[in-house]
């Protein structure tokens, strides 16, 4: 099993609100970010708020086109 890790990403503050809330559950990323089951993802939210606000523990990671998913 690979090992958990801990990355940064950063997101625009309205979405950091929506995932605070619960009104946003996942996050679509241009690029795929391979993370194993059970990283840490610290949610960075862009600046004017600019600070780590969320952390979130991976618990499954989907990847493919943009009309599949």
């Amino acid at each position: 099993m690979p090992n958990k890790l801990d990355v940064l990403i950063s997101v625009e503050e309205r979405h950091a609100d929506n995932m605070l809330s619960g009104a946003k559950s996942i996050e679509l990323r241009r690029r795929p970010i391979r993370l194993p089951h059970g990283s840490r993802v610290w949610v960075y939210s862009k600046l004017p708020r600019g600070h780590v606000d969320i952390l979130a523990i991976v618990d499954n990671v989907h990847e493919g086109k943009p009309a599949d998913i």
